[in-house]
């Protein structure tokens, strides 16, 4: 199977110094937070934790495989 044919989840990857767009202004993310349902990303520059999907970031491709 080739790397195009590999399975893969496409979704935005938040991680400390990942770079994110929140209201137009780049921002830093410094950490996450799971509450419960929510998943928050707190915002290095605004001093701000914000709902993950108040940000903008390019989704990362992440290849899905079966172990044996």
């Amino acid at each position: 199977m080739s790397n195009a044919e590999q399975p893969a989840a496409v979704l935005p990857l938040f991680r400390p110094g990942t770079q994110v767009m929140y209201h137009g202004k780049p921002e830093t993310v410094d950490h996450i937070i799971i509450q419960r349902y929510d998943l928050l990303v707190h915002l290095k520059e605004a001093n701000i934790s914000v709902n993950a999907d108040k940000v903008e970031l390019e989704p990362t491709r992440i290849p899905l495989s079966r172990t044996h």
